[in-house]
């Protein structure tokens, strides 16, 4: 059985929006845990639950990474909704 691509738009459903969140924000944890030991990036993910919860990864301490980015003097790489045309889903 194979994946089928899914149309990106909010789902109206909330058992299932809230069990998707779910699997999703561990996915997107587990990725940035991949990223962090993989290529020894620092990475910080914070994440807002509907419900107004926080979750939050960090490769390293938190603090010191809003420190960091506080101090960072290039223009950094942003990327939002606008940017969802250009994943391949």
């Amino acid at each position: 059985m194979g994946r089928r691509k899914i149309e990106i738009a909010r789902i109206s459903n909330e058992r299932h929006r809230h069990v998707t969140f779910s699997k999703r924000k561990g996915g997107l944890i587990r990725k940035a845990t991949e990223l962090s030991v993989l290529c020894g990036a620092n990475v910080a993910v914070l994440v807002f639950s509907s419900s107004k919860k926080a979750t939050m990864y960090s490769s390293c301490p938190f603090d010191q990474m809003l420190q960091r980015f506080s101090e960072y003097q290039d223009v950094p790489e942003v990327n939002g909704p606008q940017s969802l045309s250009l994943i391949h889903i």
